[in-house]
Parts: structure tokens; C-alpha cells; sequence
């Protein structure tokens, strides 16, 4: 999401800072680098933060992974939120996921809706916790499965019917939140 946003950005004239795991590459300015879990650049001069990252919940989960959606999620943010409010940036987007709902069967559920159960509940309710050092200035965008032709889950969850061994999981009535890559 982040790539098809910074290019999103671009097209209508605004300039999108990408921040980068590890350091900044000295031959792009339209990078900043980061180390998650340790204090970010500063952003002064900066009008908006837009927080997408995260472990992919898409792989097997393990104890140890479930720990790595955790800490990417809540650490990432946390540290995120102190540096908008440390360096005055006015506003944060910060992702989070319809997860927060939990499994509501056939339940329509909006935003006013509350927290699920489960192991997603749990993180996104940590997560959304996080921004509290920014709260006053934060938006937290609760986003479904991303889809995209060339991105997102489509091209992952199409490889089993590429290979013949496609089909409906469970009774192929359950809900799918989802958003496309645009």
C-alpha cells in the first residue's frame, strides 16, 4: 500500500517521503531512514505521517511470528507517535485492521462497533493504543485485505488455482473486508 500511495502522492503533486528500514539512501531525498524500535529522524517540516507498517499476517502463524505481527505493529507506532508529537507534525494516519472486529458471522459491523475477540482483536486494539502519545491528532484507518492485480493477497491466494488445487474454503459465505490497491 505504502509504494501505490507515495506514487499516488507524487502524481497529484505532493511530495511523499518514503521511510526506509535501515538508513536513508544519501542518493534519494525522498527517503528517511528508520531502525523500528529505535527513534526516527526528524520530521520537522513534515504535514502528515502515514503508517502502514507491519509483519505480514499472510505467513504461518507461529508463536514467534505472531510476536513479530505484535512488535512491528505496537512498537512501530509507538515510536512513530512520540516522533509526530516531538517534532510538531500535524497529523498521523496510522493503519490498523477490520481484525478489530473479530469473526461477527453474518453481524454488519462500522467503525462504532466493538472490539472482537481473538488474536487480531488483541493486536489491533494494542496497535490503536500506540498512537495515544498523538492521539489528538490521529486518524487510525481500520483496512481490510488489500487487493491488487499485481500486489496485496490476490497474487498469493490465486497460486493454489494456478496449480489446479483451487477452491471455496469453509462454506464460501463468509464475509471478506476488503479494499482495492487504489
Amino acid at each position: 500500500m505504502g509504494t501505490a500511495l507515495g506514487h499516488a502522492l507524487r502524481q497529484r503533486g505532493d511530495t511523499a517521503i518514503a521511510m526506509v528500514r535501515g538508513s536513508a539512501s544519501t542518493e534519494r531525498k525522498d527517503t528517511l531512514g528508520w531502525v523500528p524500535g529505535a527513534e526516527v529522524e526528524s520530521l520537522e517540516g513534515i504535514d502528515a505521517v502515514v503508517h502502514l507498517a507491519g509483519a505480514s499476517v499472510a505467513d504461518r502463524w507461529t508463536e514467534a511470528h505472531k510476536e513479530r505481527i505484535r512488535k512491528s505493529r505496537v512498537d512501530g507506532t509507538d515510536v512513530i507517535a512520540r516522533a509526530v508529537v516531538r517534532d510538531g507534525v500535524p497529523r498521523l494516519v496510522s493503519a490498523s485492521a477490520v481484525g478489530f472486529y473479530g469473526d461477527r458471522g453474518d453481524d454488519l459491523v462500522d467503525e462504532d462497533a466493538s472490539r472482537g475477540e481473538g488474536f487480531l482483536a488483541d493486536v489491533c486494539e494494542l496497535w490503536e493504543g500506540a498512537t495515544e502519545p498523538a492521539r489528538d491528532r490521529t486518524t487510525i484507518a481500520r483496512i481490510g485485505i488489500v487487493f491488487a492485480s499485481d500486489g496485496g493477497a490476490l497474487p498469493k491466494m490465486a497460486t493454489p488455482f494456478r496449480f489446479g488445487v483451487g477452491g471455496k474454503v469453509g462454506s464460501g459465505r463468509q464475509f471478506l473486508s476488503w479494499v482495492h490497491i487504489q
